[in-house]
């Protein structure tokens, strides 16, 4: 009969050190991907916006960026990231300075600190009456009904002209 060796009987210790390496490996793999991959979502979860102290104060910078600055990419700061769209608030900001071009004798729009309406937790209604008036006595009124939620922050998220 045949004698195990020293050399036959280290093989199968090899082979599962082998597979104990590689199995720790994998392991350490999927955790560091996963944590990072977990740490990116909540890192980039609301990127760009600026989440503020209440509902009122995101409502007012929104309102400011928009409507005297005529900034989108301030305005979109105060946007919840799920209506953030950088079309859509270029397209408004674009719209608001062309209406004072077409008006162009010292256009201005002003409003009065906007309306909480409700509030809940996590959402707020507001209302707010956005005037313009030129040197030239021309008017116009417009009433905004404004959804903002809290989110790490309060965010505007949803602005709807309201007859």
């Amino acid at each position: 009969m045949d004698t195990p060796t020293a050399t036959d009987e280290s093989r199968p210790r090899r082979r599962r050190r082998g597979i104990l390496i590689a199995s720790l490996a994998l392991l350490a793999i999927v955790v560091l991907c996963g944590g990072g991959g977990t740490i990116a979502f909540f890192a980039l979860r609301s990127s760009g916006g600026e989440g503020q102290a209440s509902p009122l104060a995101a409502t007012s910078n929104f309102l400011n960026a928009v409507y005297k600055e005529k900034n989108a990419a301030k305005a979109g700061r105060y946007v919840c990231a799920a209506a953030r769209s950088e079309r859509s608030i270029d397209r408004k900001v674009d719209e608001v300075a062309e209406y004072e071009r077409r008006y162009a004798k010292a256009p201005r729009f002003t409003w009065d600190e906007p309306t909480v309406e409700s509030t809940g937790k996590k959402a707020a209604t507001l209302s707010v009456t956005i005037r313009f008036a030129t040197d030239d006595d021309r008017a116009a009124t417009q009433r905004l009904e404004i959804t903002a939620v809290d989110d790490n922050g309060w965010f505007v998220c949803d602005v709807r002209s309201v007859s």
